[in-house]
């Protein structure tokens, strides 16, 4: 699928194309040597290669295991440069090749105590087909940013098609922020079709747990077409999935299964909007279901919350505050919207199997073209990478339900 039919369409976002050097990294090179450009001459050490990368160069990670000690520093020095994994990096005198991340993950594990990878002043980067896990910062920590990814003043950065899950930070008395990416005053941070889940923020006494999935601070994030699931945050925490004091967008996107734990007082969210910043933050064509915290979309003023073509069901809460709704499945009725008005009801969306966490549409959901064709779906896809309006209208939530193929018939 092309996620950039959707993103254009936000912001006009540019990747560098020429390509001027080849890097390969493998664990079990044949002969590491200059100019590494071979699976069988390649580096061993992704971090080496990031330090050789400059504007335009490409990165290839064979589908290994690759365990750090240390986190990875990507640094602007090495902007414009992609880096891509899931390569079967089988014959010795190429590079590139056979690619399936599927049957090659590329995995980048963490197994001292650092987060994986920070990602510092790089403009136009792509990280894509990776596996991110095993964070786990040092317990003498006060306070930490990303325990997966810390992405910091970049402009233009695309994370694509990457996994990011089991990162845990599991601190009392110290400030957690984001268990599986932090993002930092970035002009434009794109996590598109990947996978946030299991990132865990913790600890049994004190400290602030914010954003168990993603934290935004300040600078501007989309995340499109991705799956942001299982993920917690603990005790005094604020965004179980995500929490935003930014812009923030959410396209597409399946937010399921999180959950605030060992909850205190005060108003929790789901997907927290921070008041006191004045956050911005749009949801649009998101299923967000089945999650456990104290407040649902917690929003307040002076930040502003727009939610559209989206399904609020089956979660502790939905919504606390102001928000603009257009065109929602919301299950619970409150004083901050009003049935049927603007497009939203409160009638149930059938998916074809919650209790297997299958949130597509059934035939007869009232979600079935019943949305608002907003400026990017004609040209765009859903969740699942399929046409994104097949009806006269949008379907609301993540999935769009396929219309039956019809039967090219040719007469001579």
């Amino acid at each position: 699928m092309n996620p950039w039919k959707y993103l254009l369409v936000i912001f006009p976002i540019t990747v560098a194309s020429l390509q001027a050097a080849v890097y390969c990294v493998v664990t079990n090179a044949v002969t590491p040597s200059h100019p590494y450009d071979t699976w069988g001459t390649a580096y061993t050490n992704i971090q080496d290669a990031l330090n050789a990368a400059r504007s335009n160069d490409t990165i290839y990670l064979a589908g290994h295991t690759f365990a750090l000690t240390s986190q990875l520093s990507w640094t602007g020095i090495a902007s414009h440069v992609t880096v891509r994994g899931g390569y079967a990096a089988t014959n010795p005198s190429i590079s590139g090749g056979e690619r399936d991340s599927a049957q090659w993950p590329t995995v980048i594990r963490q197994t001292g105590s650092d987060r994986v990878m920070a990602i510092s002043k790089v403009t136009n980067g792509v990280l894509d087909q990776v596996v991110v896990t095993g964070g786990n910062p040092p317990t003498a920590s006060s306070q930490w940013n990303g325990v997966g990814l810390s992405v910091e003043q970049c402009r233009n950065f695309l994370i694509s098609s990457c996994v990011i899950t089991s990162n845990r930070m599991l601190l009392s008395n110290a400030t957690k922020r984001g268990g599986g990416i932090y993002s930092l005053s970035n002009d434009w941070l794109v996590v598109s079709n990947c996978l946030i889940r299991g990132n865990q923020l913790s600890g049994n006494t004190g400290g602030d747990s914010i954003g168990g999935g993603v934290c935004n601070s300040q600078g501007k994030l989309l995340c499109v077409n991705t799956e942001i699931s299982s993920n917690s945050a603990a005790r005094s925490s604020t965004g179980a999935a995500v929490f935003n004091y930014g812009t923030n967008v959410l396209v597409n996107c399946l937010v399921y299964g999180n959950t605030q734990t060992l909850p205190q007082s005060g108003n929790v969210g789901i997907i927290q909007n921070f008041a006191l910043a004045g956050g911005r933050l749009t949801i649009e064509n998101c299923t967000v279901v089945s999650n456990s915290a104290s407040v649902g979309v917690g929003t307040g003023s002076p930040s502003v919350t727009t939610a559209t073509n989206s399904i609020f069901w089956s979660n502790t809460d939905d919504l606390n505050g102001a928000a603009s709704l257009g065109f929602c499945a919301i299950q619970t009725t409150d004083t901050f919207w009003t049935n049927n008005v603007n497009g939203c009801f409160t009638n149930n969306p059938l998916f074809a199997g919650a209790a297997t966490n299958n949130f597509r549409l059934t035939s007869s959901s009232p979600c079935k073209d019943t949305g608002t064709n907003l400026a990017w779906v004609t040209t765009s896809v859903d969740l699942e990478g399929k046409k994104r309006k097949s009806g006269l209208n949008v379907d609301i939530g993540a999935y769009e339900l396929q219309g039956p193929q019809g039967t090219m018939v040719t007469f001579k």
